[in-house]
């Protein structure tokens, strides 16, 4: 793009005109990408970095005008971050991943399986029999008034205990009538048969409490081993290993749809937003001489961590993102480490 003077009636040259299609195209409320790529820039971003380079008082990456040396700018913030964070692995960019939302049609899919399976507990009868390593779940299923079932969708041996629990031939019959009150096996396990056992699988990795659901489905909730169940959801160290638990097996086959590896060992600490930052912020003022004292008080305070500059009525006020009033000094050596 040529940025020399350009002559027209207004006497303005390319970088200016430039800076005024930003000006006017604000003021009638376009879209800034759009703006950009009417004056030949890939992107707004390109746009602010090119009117900042030609001398205008514009953000070079958010595109806030008139802007000084205390500018706060949370887009430039989390691309030092994420320079920061590629400096803490070595500089290794990694391998880009597949985008989460290509899976967002499989997950509705099975959100409408669990729909459909929710549906069918109306009907759902289940009694438990035995004791200790003998106990077994017996599932019937309760039919429909006046239904008509056909062969095809029966296994050989059930549908030849419907009819002769019918008074019909298994042999010479290819569908039943079955009246009122008629119920069919659903399946014998020492394990809740599915779907329920995956349906209370996904209600608990939702992160939902346990109690409403011992509430509705134990016949003796108060007697429930909650120690017991809690190591099942959450896991537990056991002597030099751990139970994963429900959650931790749910979180290692994640790591292996997505690409990752399961290996013996100390796996590699993991960090919530709030810690990532703090553990930043830690490594940073403790180069510059700071005491953990100085730095524990920064960080109760809120200030150092991201936030986010509110537009509309409230435009230009600054809120945190996070805050961590209640941090200690634990807290700050675990992070100072990572």
């Amino acid at each position: 793009m040529n940025d020399g003077v350009r002559e027209n009636p207004q006497g303005l040259d390319k970088r200016a005109l430039r800076f005024l299609a930003l000006i006017l195209g604000r003021g009638k409320g376009l879209d800034e990408e759009d703006i950009a790529a009417g004056e030949g820039f890939a992107s707004a971003r390109e746009l602010y970095a090119r009117l900042a380079a030609d001398g205008y008082p514009i953000c070079e990456t958010c595109g806030a005008l008139h802007v000084g040396a205390d500018h706060y700018c949370a887009e430039k913030l989390q691309d030092n971050r994420q320079a920061k964070r590629r400096a803490r692995l070595g500089g290794q960019e990694g391998a880009e991943l597949p985008p989460a939302a290509g899976a967002v049609g499989l997950f509705r899919a099975a959100l409408e399986v669990f729909e459909r399976d929710v549906g069918g507990l109306e009907r759902r009868r289940e009694r438990l029999v035995g004791e200790g390593n003998k106990q077994r779940f017996i599932v019937e299923r309760a039919l429909p008034d006046e239904a008509r079932l056909y062969r095809k969708d029966h296994p050989e041996d059930e549908w030849r205990e419907l009819c002769e629990a019918l008074g019909e031939d298994p042999d010479r019959t290819e569908s039943l009538d079955a009246p009122s009150g008629v119920t069919v096996p659903g399946g014998v396990s020492p394990d809740p048969p599915e779907p329920l056992a995956r349906l209370i699988g996904m209600y608990l990795l939702s992160g939902l409490s346990s109690e409403p659901l011992l509430r509705a489905l134990h016949p003796d909730p108060e007697g429930v081993d909650r120690n017991l169940l809690e190591a099942h959801i959450e896991g537990v160290s056991r002597g030099r290993g751990r139970s994963p638990g429900l959650k931790g097996e749910a979180r290692s086959v994640a790591r292996l749809v997505r690409g990752g590896e399961l290996r013996r060992g100390v796996p590699a600490l993991g960090l919530d937003p709030r810690e990532e930052e703090a553990a930043a912020w830690i490594r940073d003022r403790l180069a510059q001489g700071a005491s953990e004292e100085e730095i524990l008080e920064e960080l109760r305070s809120g200030e150092v961590f991201s936030k986010r500059v509110l537009s509309g009525p409230k435009e230009g006020i600054e809120i945190s993102l996070y805050s961590w009033p209640d941090m200690t000094l634990e807290d700050l050596r675990r992070l100072k480490g990572y």
